[in-house]
């Protein structure tokens, strides 16, 4: 037997229990233990380790007043730390589905886990400090990411988005907080109240309908758009002006939601009927948004029905657009209608004791020129008034004649002044020439200039056509000049203010010069003005020779 504190007791007692400090040290007094032999066993592990690990050590006391130590790495305590896991699922914010919209995916995204406790954490084999990003998480193609069930150890941790899946915007619900207590548990943050929310890009489309020819709009002609991943479908109308639209703003999406999908012969379109897509994964509508596009992130197949409005002509082919970007409107500038062809009166019959009539000479067919104008940088209706922008003006010219030599030239325009564009003194202007190896022909011209004093301003393109075949005398042929056709115009975006030195104004480095342009007064004044100045000059001579 031994006596400590007092108190005896026999061999395989406790004789004493120590309690570790903040630095995981416990001792007794150096008169505490009388000559023996001992074992120390830990009882009860510290929060956040497992009563497992090297949790007995034996020693011996044989000197009066000597410490034994056992607080080396070869005879410590050794506890093993209590670790879990994670797993979390990423959803659709509208539907709150684990379903993605049009043609998002809920695939590839990033998740980081970072330390949020005030002690430094081991994860996979390497220390990291309060605050630091432990382990990064992907999503498979169901939206689902977690870790193994020994990755975490007990701690306070965050999860967050750092990349979204392609499709989404990194904003909803991007971050959660979560907590390790219990070995080898997975916390689950993948039901409805504790998943990761993303909001999916949406944009819109427009365009103007018209008629080939004569540039008729065409009002209440229908299109049908079709997603090319979900199949959904939905018929949107041109309006009274033939503009066609999925934005808000012209018609809510809210307002009569896509009311012209079951449109029956005796009915009529309605043109203001809004337009939204988007399907949760019981194939239904998610809810609609006024605040955002109709259309979900996805490749989308317009095509034209037929209706009494384009009765016999031709309808266009059905085409594709793709809505990438978060809230951008994809501008097509317009959509054309080829007319029907007239059917010829059928000539009378000839008397025939007259003599045959010498058939008239066929005159040329009418030439028309039909454009649209956009940037070159990325194809949309707005340029950025911050420097060189390049516009190209997409020319479709028809009835031409084969074999013929043919100049376009093409000038910019103010609409708000009806005037035409100069920078650094010059028209901002191009041309073409070319042969006509065929009827219909398609065509590019590109103006290249500094944008940056037009902030604000739509730009609109002008073009003239020249049949050059005799470069001496090029007669004209063809005009498409109207200030209002929004398929040649671009807008200049207005750049951010700058200043200079404090309480100095920013100047623009380049002024924008206007010259005012009507039925060519300009050329026909400078004329006038010539012939004036030659007839006083002439008229000086004559009197100088009589004096």
């Amino acid at each position: 037997s031994v006596i400590v504190d007092g108190k005896t007791y026999g061999a395989g007692e406790v004789v004493k229990t120590v309690i570790t400090d903040e630095k995981g040290n416990a001792q007794t007094t150096s008169d505490c233990l009388p000559y023996g032999d001992y074992k120390i066993s830990e009882s009860r592990a510290p929060e956040g380790y497992l009563n497992q690990g090297v949790v007995e050590r034996s020693f011996s006391i044989r000197k009066d007043g000597e410490m034994v130590s056992l607080t080396d790495t070869e005879n410590s305590i050794f506890n093993q730390v209590i670790r879990g896991g994670v797993k979390v699922k990423k959803r659709d914010l509208q539907s709150k589905d684990g379903y993605p919209e049009g043609g998002a995916t809920l695939e590839g995204a990033a998740f980081d886990i970072t330390n949020m406790s005030r002690n430094s954490v081991i994860v996979d084999g390497k220390t990291y400090g309060a605050g630091e990003i432990v382990k990064t998480i992907i999503t498979d193609e169901k939206g689902n990411a977690q870790t193994t069930s020994d990755c975490l150890p007990y701690g306070n941790y965050k999860i967050s988005e750092s990349r979204a899946p392609e499709g989404y915007l990194n904003q909803g619900v991007v971050e959660r907080a979560f907590t390790i207590r219990k070995d080898g548990e997975v916390i689950s943050l993948a039901d409805k109240d504790s998943s990761i929310f993303n909001q999916v890009k949406r944009g819109d489309l427009e365009f103007v309908k018209i008629e080939g020819k004569t540039h008729r709009r065409m009002a209440n002609i229908p299109f049908r758009i079709t997603s090319k991943t979900t199949d959904e479908s939905h018929v949107a109308v041109t309006d009274d002006n033939g503009c066609f639209s999925t934005e808000s703003s012209v018609n809510e999406h809210s307002s009569n939601t896509n009311a012209n999908d079951d449109h029956t012969e005796d009915e009529e379109y309605d043109s203001s009927a809004g337009i939204w897509f988007g399907l949760n994964e019981a194939g239904e509508n998610v809810e609609v948004d006024d605040r955002m596009g109709a259309l979900p992130y996805d490749t989308y197949l317009i095509e034209e029905l037929r209706c009494e409005a384009n009765e016999e002509h031709e309808l266009v082919p059905a085409f594709e657009i793709k809505v990438s970007a978060d809230k951008r409107v994809v501008k097509l500038g317009t959509v054309t209608n080829e007319a029907p062809d007239i059917p010829e009166e059928p000539e009378e019959p000839e008397e025939p004791e007259e003599p045959e009539e010498p058939e008239e000479p066929e005159e040329p067919e009418d030439i028309y020129i039909h454009t649209t104008a956009t940037n070159k940088a990325d194809r949309s209706k707005a340029v950025k008034a911050d420097g060189k922008v390049t516009i190209v003006d997409e020319v479709t010219i028809t009835g031409l004649e084969v074999g013929k030599e043919y100049r376009l030239f093409g000038w910019e325009m103010v609409k708000s002044e009806n005037a035409e564009l100069k920078t650094d003194g010059k028209r901002v202007k191009s041309d073409l020439f070319f042969t006509a190896d065929s009827k219909d022909k398609k065509v590019q011209l590109e103006f290249t200039f500094d944008a940056s004093a037009l902030g604000g301003l739509n730009l609109v393109t002008f073009e003239e056509l020249y049949d050059v075949t005799e470069p001496e005398k090029p007669e004209k042929v063809a005009v498409h000049k109207d200030i209002a056709d929004e398929g040649q115009t671009v807008f200049a975006e207005k750049k951010s203010k700058k200043t200079g030195p404090k309480d100095t104004p920013y100047k623009p480095k380049r002024k924008l010069e206007l010259i005012k342009t009507g039925d060519d007064n300009s050329l026909i004044h400078l004329v006038i003005l010539m012939i004036i100045s030659c007839v006083s000059i002439f008229t000086c001579v004559r009197i100088a020779r009589r004096d």
